[in-house]
């Protein structure tokens, strides 16, 4: 189980995901051995290169696979004024339902959500940056009640 250094980002997290591994190595097309990369490289990798560490919001659209297109959403929020930053789509494999994640720049999600809603689309989650952190470290504190202040 190896990677070639040509694969895309993606093609090393599906290998990392479908296989359960905590690094994979690293060859080229000698086949010679490069090194590594390991999961919390990627982890970070991914928070650098997918606006994870910008400010704004984040909300998710629960809709089915034949139900959206990207483009018209993106275009929707852009009409607002407001730059998406980055899109994630996960897919529930026992059913046709899709979640799009979306982050985008903008300070509070009411007037994208009511928007959205207008277009028929499904916003199930709404959170602001700092509503998003807080959610976050409750979750956190949940887990562990004995550490958090």
């Amino acid at each position: 189980m190896c990677i070639r250094d040509r694969d895309h980002i993606f093609d090393v997290m599906g290998q990392v995901a479908r296989f359960n591994l905590t690094l994979i190595p690293v060859i080229d097309e000698k086949s010679q051995f490069l090194g590594v990369i390991t999961l919390e490289k990627l982890l970070h990798y991914f928070a650098e290169s997918y606006a994870f560490e910008e400010s704004g919001n984040v909300f998710t659209i629960e809709t089915t696979e034949q139900n959206y297109s990207m483009g018209e959403i993106c275009r929707i929020i852009e009409s607002e004024g407001i730059s998406v930053f980055s899109t994630f789509i996960n897919k529930n494999t026992d059913s046709t339902k899709v979640f799009i994640t979306v982050k985008t720049n903008a300070k509070e999600n009411f007037r994208i959500k009511q928007t959205l809603e207008r277009f028929g689309y499904d916003v199930t989650v709404s959170k602001g940056h700092d509503e998003y952190n807080e959610s976050l470290k409750d979750r956190f504190c949940l887990l562990y009640t004995s550490r958090c202040v």
